[in-house]
């Protein structure tokens, strides 16, 4: 039987529309009423070639399609007193703004991917080297070992691998670390799970400057929700700090217990000890406070509309430094400190929902005062952003109203906000770049870039 072009044609066009307007990714903590059906969603294995091209769909809100609606966000505890658009950031300028310290490699001498999961305060990059995965091709949570390290200018030096320690997983993938002055943290898990839905098995390793390798935790019978793949690790004060997620029977049975975060002396001495549970985000200083995340995702009795910041002093005594307003659609989704100051995202969906647009938060915590950054309203707002916060700097990924991938900076001397732009090298797939940036260096990904999801090159740089 022959086919019918009309048919053919309209059936083609209908296929084309529904990939434009594929489904809105959902953060950690996003409030209730802006995503899709509950339940993990299917990984898209081929990104769209539409990604970047407008939704054909109305603008909302119409009257087939009301705004999302809910309570309105609870009130904000600080006060603004700067109030910027990342729409009007200036262009930075290499040789002026910034000079190029290197571009780190993608692959390591063994041909082995390689991606960045931190930046050193001398601009050294924390990279994860992941071997491709081995095993049956039909078992896509399959891993090869990897491997961190350090690259400078010079190459990469990677740590021996972990894949005889006591931790009971036998192929994992470094997923979050940080390091300073000659210590590192991290944590490693088997891909598993986070695309398959179901439990993330995780273990925590230390290297202390001497060079010893020691694991700090491990999942055991522990095994966490695959919604609370976030898993995070910080240093400061003399101790690692890392989460723990909700727990799960092996088999995905019902979750049980906190959401918690631990802490053990970075000579590996003691017990490890909770710190806090029902948080998540930690961010540890160099004089030993410790800060984290409340919302309704790690702590039911929080409101939805309401987001909490505390801090955790050197006397282990807890208090609460800001909280702030959540509308329907918006949700919690990064957070640095640096000495005095404090940085977050919140981010929401598109505006066309009537919802609020994503924002950037400087504060100072002497004075509670504020500087919020307004970022372009585009249709991927509610998707996480890089956020890191140095002494004298305040550092972000976005795209730019032009939708290219491009890096922010905010000056806290002068008040000077500037754009990077990365689009001669980050692939259009690529929303945000990942950024990293520690004393005067800052780095953003010419790739896919983030532990698991790819080998990726960064430029580093540092700021004039």
């Amino acid at each position: 039987m022959r086919a019918n072009p009309a048919v053919t044609a309209a059936l083609l066009l209908l296929v084309g529309l529904t990939a434009c307007a594929g489904p809105t990714a959902s953060g950690t903590g996003a409030r209730a009423g802006a995503t899709g059906p509950s339940g993990p969603r299917k990984p898209i294995v081929v990104p769209s070639p539409h990604a970047d091209t407008p939704s054909v769909r109305p603008t909302f809100p119409t009257p087939d399609h009301p705004a999302p609606t809910g309570p309105p966000p609870a009130p904000d505890s600080f006060k603004t007193t700067v109030r910027l658009d990342a729409g009007k950031a200036r262009e930075a300028v290499e040789g002026r703004e910034y000079t190029v310290a290197y571009t780190s490699r993608d692959k390591a001498a063994d041909g082995t991917d390689v991606s960045g999961l931190a930046l050193t305060g001398d601009g050294r990059l924390v990279v994860t080297a992941n071997p491709t995965p081995g095993g049956d091709p039909e078992t896509p949570v399959q891993v090869g070992q990897g491997r961190v390290g350090l690259e400078d200018a010079d190459g990469h030096r990677l740590l021996p691998t972990t894949e005889d320690s006591a931790c009971r997983t036998p192929h994992r993938a470094p997923v979050s670390a940080r390091e300073h002055e000659g210590s590192m943290v991290w944590v490693e898990t088997a891909r598993p799970s986070w695309k398959e839905g179901g439990p993330v098995d995780w273990c925590v390793f230390l290297r202390d400057p001497a060079g010893a390798v020691r694991l700090l935790d491990d999942s055991g019978d522990r095994v966490g929700s695959h919604q609370d793949r976030g898993l995070r690790v910080t240093l400061g004060g003399g101790r690692a700090y890392w989460t723990t997620p909700r727990t799960v029977s092996p088999d995905g049975g019902p979750e049980t217990g906190p959401l918690r975060i631990m802490a053990r002396p970075l000579d590996g001495s003691g017990e490890n000890e909770t710190v806090a549970e029902r948080a998540g985000m930690p961010e540890a200083t160099d004089d030993g406070r410790l800060f984290f995340v409340r919302t309704s995702h790690y702590d039911p009795s929080v409101p939805e509309n309401r987001y909490e910041i505390h801090e955790r002093g050197t006397d282990g005594q807890v208090r609460l430094v800001v909280s702030g307003g959540l509308a329907v659609g918006q949700g919690f989704h990064s957070l640095s400190v640096s000495g005095p100051r404090v940085a977050w995202l919140v981010t929401g969906p598109s505006t066309r929902f009537g919802a609020q647009p994503a924002a950037v938060y400087v504060l100072d915590t002497r004075t509670d005062e504020a500087v919020t950054v307004a970022l372009p309203a585009d249709h991927a707002n509610n998707r996480p952003i890089d956020l890191r916060l140095t002494e004298d700097r305040l550092v972000w990924g976005h795209r730019d109203s032009g939708s290219t991938p491009a890096a922010y900076v905010y000056e806290f001397g002068g008040g000077s906000l500037w754009k990077l732009n990365t689009r001669d090298a980050t692939p259009a797939t690529d929303r945000y770049p990942a950024v990293f940036a520690a004393g005067p260096y800052l780095a953003w990904a010419l790739g896919r870039g983030g532990g698991m999801e790819g080998r990726a090159a960064y430029r580093v740089v540092r700021w004039n």
